[in-house]
């Protein structure tokens, strides 16, 4: 799959290679991906970006173990 974009204001371009054992077309799998990173950007995201997630100390030592 080509991805195309930018990064910190510079423009990149990558071609990213998928391993599956799945039978199934290219067009499938494709939309498999697109709705995998579709949750990963409307939820995840939010979730460390608004809520901070990432900065909390739980997530250093067992904090995640005890939180999940």
């Amino acid at each position: 799959m080509r991805s195309v974009g930018t990064r910190e204001g510079m423009a990149i371009e990558e071609t990213r290679y998928y391993v599956t054992i799945l039978h199934t077309t290219a067009i499938a799998l494709l939309q498999n991906l697109r709705d995998r990173w579709s949750i990963e950007n409307s939820w995840h995201r939010v979730r460390d970006t608004q809520l901070r997630e990432s900065a909390h100390r739980y997530r250093e030592r067992n904090g995640v173990q005890v939180l999940a």
